[in-house]
């Protein structure tokens, strides 16, 4: 009997199910879950790290495929609305989705995002740049970082709201690092690659 590959971190379920229970208080990252790499406004919750598979296509392989599809379907089933799919297509063209697919780490771009209270939801799939590993997480980010609204600003309380979101945006490279370590160095953020 071999060992299992993967180390696994967290529970993304466990983890949007706590971030659905904050509401809309005050909290703080480590409330939702231990494992934590905090950016502030938004968090990465690592859930698994393996060792990269020998594969000349990351997307088509990987020991972290099926868990990433398995909490795909439960997220849809659970926070999508199931029948009638709530959940949102991941623009991959703009914002947090094109960020993502910059960082050319992806073993499979994300196609939805889920809103949980006041926040958006992202399943991250990414192999390191040296192909040692592959990573399972959890990206958390304000849900006014990626929603559209149809309607332009009238007040201007409201395009002031607009332009400090731009803003917001323009520091979202960090939610988008797809090169994090597990375990955080001690009494340090987590390291790249």
């Amino acid at each position: 009997m071999t060992a299992d590959p993967v180390t696994d971190i967290a529970d993304g379920l466990a983890i949007l199910d706590a971030l659905k229970a904050v509401g809309g208080r005050p909290f703080e990252w480590t409330e939702i879950d231990d494992c934590v790499i905090d950016r502030g406004a938004h968090a990465i919750f690592p859930l698994a790290v393996a060792p990269a598979e020998d594969a000349p296509d990351p997307t088509a392989s990987g020991l972290l495929k099926e868990r990433a599809q398995r909490l795909e379907q439960d997220c849809i089933h659970l926070y999508g609305g199931d029948w009638f799919h709530a959940e949102v297509r991941l623009d991959v063209e703009t914002g947090f989705g094109r960020r993502l697919v910059e960082s050319s780490m992806l073993a499979s771009v994300p196609r939805y995002r889920w809103s949980v209270g006041r926040f958006s939801a992202v399943i991250a799939r990414a192999v390191d740049q040296t192909r040692a590993f592959e990573t399972l997480a959890l990206h958390i980010i304000p849900k006014e970082w990626v929603w559209v609204s149809p309607i332009a600003p009238s007040t201007k309380r409201d395009v002031s709201h607009t332009r400090r979101i731009l803003r917001e945006q323009e520091t979202i490279a960090g939610v988008a690092d797809l090169a994090w370590s597990w375990p955080l160095p001690e009494g340090g953020p987590a390291t790249s690659g």
